[in-house]
C-alpha cells in the first residue's frame, strides 16, 4: 500500500501596501523572497522602494551568494537561512527570520 502525501502551501495574502512593522513577523521566508522581487518590479520610485524594504529588512536577514559556494551555503543554512534562485543568475539569496528582540524597560 502506497501512502501519498498531500502538500498544502498557504501563502499569506498581503497587499504590499499594508505591510507594517507588525504584520511582516508573520510572512515566511519564501514569501518575502517572493515580496522583494514584486517590490522591485512595481515601484520606480526609490524611496517608496525603500520604505517596504526596510519594513521587511527589520524583521528579515539576507544573504546574497554565489551557488558555487557550498561550504558557505552549508553554514548560512545551519543558522537557519533558506535559500532561492534569482532569476536568469547563478546567485542564491538567503533569508533567515529575526529573533523578536523583547524589549526590556529596565
Amino acid at each position: 500500500m502506497q501512502r501519498k502525501r498531500i502538500i498544502l502551501i498557504i501563502m499569506i495574502q498581503i497587499e504590499i501596501r499594508d505591510l507594517s512593522f507588525e504584520n511582516v513577523w508573520n510572512l515566511t521566508e519564501e514569501e518575502v523572497f517572493l515580496l522583494v522581487g514584486k517590490i522591485m518590479t512595481e515601484f520606480e520610485n526609490r524611496e517608496e522602494r525603500n520604505h517596504y524594504i526596510k519594513i521587511i529588512d527589520s524583521a528579515f536577514e539576507f544573504r546574497t551568494v554565489s551557488s558555487s559556494q557550498r561550504n558557505l551555503i552549508g553554514g548560512l543554512s545551519s543558522l537557519g537561512f533558506q535559500f532561492f534562485k534569482v532569476e536568469d543568475t547563478k546567485i542564491l539569496r538567503g533569508i533567515c527570520k529575526r529573533k523578536k528582540s523583547s524589549r526590556s524597560i529596565f
